[in-house]
């Protein structure tokens, strides 16, 4: 669509940027666990001595705890009332997609001023919503919605000290009618000629998701 809409800065303006990593173990110790069972070990033979020995006793103990429903871990804790916990690392898993949230409140002072209100507010609704394609009434084919692009500005410039956005999808839309009370102007009607009567007060508050992930490159063109 090449609708544009320009509205004044909202009172605050996110960036949150995350990304995401996962818990990996690494190097599990089953084959430690029975060193400090009594009868199967010598004394002066420690778990490294034990991990290194391709003997059948940790395959035994192994065997015993599953025919019991516990594992050689569980049991070298029962004996020695000491956990061995594997090594944990952080691997990287991926990047978020971007939020951004805008509130706005509108105040209009006349009933044009509320016509060019509830305008505003049908348009990021109807281009948030897919499109019916088809007369069949029986199938559901939808077009996927329209895409939104937005831009910061200071007067007749881009603001360059707030960051970039990519195209987004518009994916909530809330509208609240009214503050402290409900008013609305004298009775009128709508410009499809619908009879009605405009709110003095309205607030709108609509979320964004931005299509692609930024990388390092992109914080550098000032995303």
């Amino acid at each position: 669509t090449s609708t544009i809409i320009t509205l004044y800065m909202p009172p605050q303006v996110k960036n949150i940027t995350g990304v995401t990593y996962k818990d990996q173990e690494m190097g599990m110790m089953d084959v430690a666990v029975g060193s400090i069972i009594q009868g199967f070990t010598d004394e002066n033979r420690t778990l490294g001595n034990i991990e290194g020995e391709n003997t059948g006793i940790m395959a035994f103990l192994r065997k015993a705890g599953e025919a019991v429903g516990i594992d050689s871990k569980e049991l070298y804790t029962l004996s020695t009332g000491h956990l061995v916990s594997a090594r944990m690392e952080f691997v990287f898993e991926a990047v978020k997609k971007r939020v951004f949230t805008y509130q706005f409140s509108f105040y209009p002072k006349s009933e044009k001023e509320a016509m060019e209100v509830e305008s505003i507010i049908k348009t990021f609704r109807k281009n948030m919503l897919p499109a019916r394609e088809g007369k069949q009434q029986d199938i559901l084919s939808l077009r996927v919605p329209n895409e939104f692009n937005i831009e910061y500005y200071y007067k007749t410039a881009e603001n360059n000290f707030i960051n970039k956005v990519g195209t987004c999808f518009l994916t909530d839309c809330d509208i609240t009618y009214g503050g402290d009370k409900y008013g609305t102007f004298k009775q009128s009607k709508t410009k499809e000629g619908d009879p009605g009567a405009s709110p003095t007060e309205t607030h709108m508050t609509v979320t964004f998701q931005e299509m692609d992930i930024i990388t390092q490159e992109d914080v550098d063109t000032g995303f």
